[in-house]
C-alpha cells in the first residue's frame, strides 16, 4: 500500500489569517505552441480543465473553501488537493510506461485507503498550498504527455485486479487518460456545485 507522508505544516488552514495570505505561485506557462506530439492534444485538453479549476479555486471565499462537496464528503479545499494527487499518481505511471517499466498494479482498496488516510488527518490545506500542489502535479503530467509517441499511447500503463483473481483489467496509456479526464471533470463539477451552493 502506498505510504502517505504527513502533510507539511504549510498546508494547514491559513484562511483565517487573511492578513498574511500570500498569493500562490503562478502555474507553469506553456512554452509556446503545441509540440505536435501524440500526447500534445491530450495535454492541451487537460490543461484547459486545470486552468478552469485554478480560476475557480482562486475565487473561493473562506466559507466556500470549507464547504463540503456532497459527492466526496470532503471540503472543497480537500477535494482540490485530491485533484493534485489524482494527477501525481498517473503522471508517475506514465513515466514508468515511458521508461519501459512493468505496468502499475492498481488496487481500488489501496486507492481508497490512500484517500481515507489523507482525509483522516483532519487538516484543511490552505488555498496557496493546494494551488501550488496542483501546479506541480500538472507540470509533471504535461511533461510526460508531451513525451508520448503513437506507440506509447498503446503501452499498457496499469493492471487493475480490484475485481478479484482472474478478472484483471488492462489499461493502455490512452485508456488511462480517458479515465483521468472523466474523473477530473467529476471533481471539478463537484467543487463548482458546492461553491455555488455556498455563495
Amino acid at each position: 500500500m502506498p505510504r502517505v507522508a504527513h502533510l507539511p505544516a504549510t498546508c494547514q488552514d491559513q484562511s483565517r489569517d487573511s492578513g498574511t495570505y500570500q498569493s500562490p505561485p503562478a502555474w507553469p506557462s506553456r512554452t509556446g505552441v503545441s509540440t505536435g506530439t501524440p500526447g500534445a492534444a491530450i495535454a492541451d485538453e487537460l490543461e484547459a480543465k486545470f486552468r478552469e479549476i485554478e480560476a475557480t479555486l482562486r475565487q473561493a471565499s473562506d466559507a466556500q473553501w470549507r464547504t463540503v462537496c456532497p459527492s466526496e464528503g470532503w471540503p472543497v479545499g480537500l477535494v482540490a488537493f485530491h485533484l493534485a494527487l489524482h494527477m501525481e499518481r498517473p503522471a508517475g505511471w506514465l513515466e514508468d510506461a515511458l521508461a519501459g517499466k512493468p505496468p502499475f498494479e492498481f488496487s481500488s482498496a489501496e486507492t481508497d485507503a490512500l484517500n481515507a488516510a489523507v482525509a483522516g488527518y483532519g487538516i484543511l490545506p490552505s488555498k496557496g498550498f493546494v494551488l501550488g500542489a496542483l501546479a506541480g502535479a500538472w507540470s509533471r503530467m504535461r511533461a510526460a504527455l508531451h513525451a508520448l509517441t503513437d506507440a506509447d499511447l498503446e503501452r499498457v500503463a496499469l493492471i487493475d485486479r480490484s475485481g478479484g483473481a482472474g478478472e484483471a483489467k488492462v489499461a493502455t496509456v490512452r485508456g488511462m487518460m480517458r479515465v483521468v479526464m472523466r474523473r477530473t471533470d467529476d471533481h471539478i463539477a463537484s467543487i463548482r456545485g458546492a461553491m455555488a451552493g455556498a455563495a
